[in-house]
């Protein structure tokens, strides 16, 4: 008669009651068996033969007995149709405070696994135990293996909080040492088609949301490992569907996803070529899905380093061309403002003056050129890019002699101008900015000969104003005598009509200051311009003495 007690379902062998030495000490083997169990939740009597070949099969089989009679695993013998499965051991709480150095909780033991969750966990060992010892035959060497709790990332999609929870996130590296990343799924046909495309869906939000940044170097491939290729290629089918994107949703979220029916033979991942991708491709290797997704980070990292190849050729041609670096300092002054504010406001024109230069460069100006290059180092050539560090000591000193060099420069411009001109207002103005150790800008010191000529012109038609007005003057001031009477003829002269007159028809430059003479042709103008200023809007009324001041007075 057919025991109903193992007829249809697992045979489980439930922890028995613990030895009368419940402290019975631990050898080093029991250990590291205890650390497996409680990594891996589930281990097969199989699989842990794979991953401790050094131990003999009878020491293992006597050691995990040893670990279940002591009350730290359970174990169960699961329904298999042909033939009999190894046993399949769990770690109890006991076990799993045991590792983690707490108290033993209270409450009792967990309950004995379900079949589902056996076989779930026991296929996920199995890949664990494939990673550890095929790898090597593929090219490839287990860095990092997580399963589910600590493989869970949190992101957000469509502005709500999602989860992405794989059965394990594997990390393996290559003979040349590169990290290749990948989530898998194990399915062994106990999840539905409509939980398949649920899956399928938060896999390609994951994608769509880019939440791998900051976590993974680049986004990695998905392992789907099921009991059928059919059944791996409709999952794939719909992961393709959520992947696409459009009104004809021709284009595609860039995701690489690779499945295979070999959930029960996990070492033919490593073995042979067998998975089938988004596109249709079949007979691919594990090593062919992993570089498929590193490949995009591997042209981000090529195009990197063009990049820093590319500013650094750039860099050197700043520091040894400073015709080169002139031009970046004029084209980057918004962004380089802060950097050059910290020279100070005397600094600041001396550096305007550089970038305004368009002649052949003084060895005063290629040594603050090449200071400037090598203290900005890295801010170049992008300066925008990069936080600017402050002016270093070298470039203060540097200033300081460019400083002076262009103090002479001007100095002299204004010496020749002028010889060739004369006193005149601007260059006295321009002088009085030298003498307070200031430096005239770019904009003065590039137009200050047209102003000098304009100005020498201005200064012959005041002259020439003025003698007009003085000869205006004394007729006006004679007949202001005539028209006085007989009486007024003998006490007054017509000197004593000359302030009157002046008030009466001169202006006063409010800019400049200059004396305004009425045009001969209209001794009543009524509102006469500067003639340096040309405005008549800044004149006011004339207050100075009868007498008027000469030419030499008048730029003193």
């Amino acid at each position: 008669m057919t025991d109903k007690r193992t007829s249809g379902r697992a045979r489980v062998v439930r922890p028995r009651r613990p030895c009368a030495s419940p402290a019975a000490p631990l050898a080093g083997i029991d250990r590291r068996l205890l650390g497996v169990l409680c990594s891996h939740r589930v281990v097969s009597q199989a699989q842990l033969a794979r991953l401790f070949p050094e131990v003999p099969e009878r020491t293992l089989r006597y050691r995990t007995r040893r670990l279940h009679e002591l009350g730290l695993t359970g174990r169960s013998r699961p329904y298999r149709e042909c033939g009999s499965a190894p046993n399949h051991h769990w770690p109890t709480r006991r076990a799993d405070c045991l590792m983690r150095g707490e108290p033993v909780p209270r409450g009792g033991e967990r309950s004995a696994p379900n079949p589902l969750f056996l076989a779930h966990a026991s296929a996920l060992t199995g890949l664990y135990v494939a990673l550890v010892t095929e790898a090597g035959t593929a090219g490839l060497s287990l860095q990092i293996y997580c399963r589910e709790g600590d493989a869970r990332e949190e992101f957000e999609s469509d502005g709500r909080a999602r989860a992405l929870a794989p059965d394990a996130m594997v990390v393996l590296a290559d003979a040349g040492g590169r990290q290749l990343g990948a989530f898998v799924e194990i399915d062994l046909g106990s999840m539905s088609h409509t939980r398949l495309c649920q899956k399928a869906d938060l896999y390609a939000a994951y994608a769509g949301s880019e939440a791998w940044h900051g976590r993974h170097l680049f986004l990695p491939a998905l392992l789907f490992l099921t009991t059928t290729d059919a059944r791996a290629g409709k999952f794939l089918a719909a992961l393709s569907r959520a992947l696409s994107h459009g009104p004809r949703r021709r284009g595609r979220r860039a995701f690489v996803a690779a499945g295979a029916g070999i959930a029960w033979e996990p070492e033919r991942l490593l073995t042979d070529a067998c998975l089938a991708d988004l596109d249709g491709n079949t007979g691919l290797a594990l090593l062919d899905v992993l570089e498929s997704a590193r490949a995009p980070h591997e042209r981000a990292l090529a195009a990197q380093r063009e990049r820093e190849a590319a500013d650094e050729a750039r860099r050197r041609v700043l520091r040894e061309n400073p015709e080169a670096m002139r031009k970046l300092l004029a084209d980057y002054s918004y962004a380089l403002a802060s950097y050059v504010h910290a020279l100070g406001a005397i600094g600041e024109r001396a550096v305007e003056l550089l970038c305004a230069g368009t002649g052949k460069l003084s060895m005063d100006e290629r040594e603050v050129l090449r200071v400037i290059a090598c203290d900005l180092d890295q801010a170049l050539p992008e300066p925008l890019a990069h936080e600017l560090p402050e002016p270093g000591p070298g470039v203060h000193t540097e200033i300081a002699l460019l400083i002076e060099h262009y103090r002479r420069e001007q100095t002299c411009q204004l010496e020749r101008l002028a010889s060739s001109y004369g006193e005149l207002l601007c260059l006295a103005r321009a002088r009085e900015t030298l003498q307070a150790d200031g430096l005239l800008d770019p904009a003065t010191v590039a137009g200050l000969a047209s102003v000098a000529e304009r100005d020498a012109a201005s200064r012959r038609q005041q002259h020439e104003r003025r003698e007009a007005y003085l000869q205006w003057r004394e007729r006006a001031a004679q007949r202001l005598v005539q028209s006085a009477g007989p009486l007024g003829r003998l006490t007054r002269r017509p000197q004593d009509f000359y302030t009157q007159l002046d008030r009466d028809r001169l202006r006063t430059c409010g800019s400049c200051g200059e004396t305004i003479y009425p045009s001969p042709n209209d001794a009543r103008e009524p509102h006469p311009s500067c003639h340096y200023c040309r405005e008549p809007h800044t004149t006011k009324p004339y207050h100075l003495p009868s007498t008027i001041r000469t030419e030499s007075e008048e730029y003193e």
